[in-house]
């Protein structure tokens, strides 16, 4: 299977993404007691894949690049644009452009591959 590529990605911008990974894991994990079985695999994987691109956007944040190309598997770009489509309250202008951005592309990306 093929993968997604985000090119020319800002360090500012892998941080908003970060973030926003952090927080919408955070979702999952407080309503994951709350859900029946599908949910809870469902929020427990999403959970796994968001924590290990927060290391992954960590390790780009820390190499002091001005930008840099994020190849991720399917799996991953599906989290990612998932987590681009909830609607978080308290996102800055900013945050919002990031998100509409990289669900934009993702979601091409990941049309295309199917």
């Amino acid at each position: 299977m093929k993968d997604v590529r985000l090119i020319k990605v800002t360090e500012e911008e892998v941080q908003v993404l970060q973030s926003e990974l952090y927080s919408y894991s955070e979702l999952q994990r407080l309503g994951i007691h709350h859900w029946g079985n599908e949910e809870f695999y469902t929020a427990l994987v999403t959970i796994d894949i968001a924590f290990r691109l927060w290391v992954t956007f960590r390790r780009k944040i820390e190499s002091a690049q001005n930008s840099f190309t994020v190849r991720l598997k399917v799996s991953e770009a599906v989290v990612v644009l998932k987590c681009c489509y909830w609607n978080r309250d308290g996102r800055n202008d900013y945050e919002k452009h990031v998100a509409e951005k990289y669900k934009n592309l993702i979601d091409q990306q990941l049309k295309s591959i199917v």
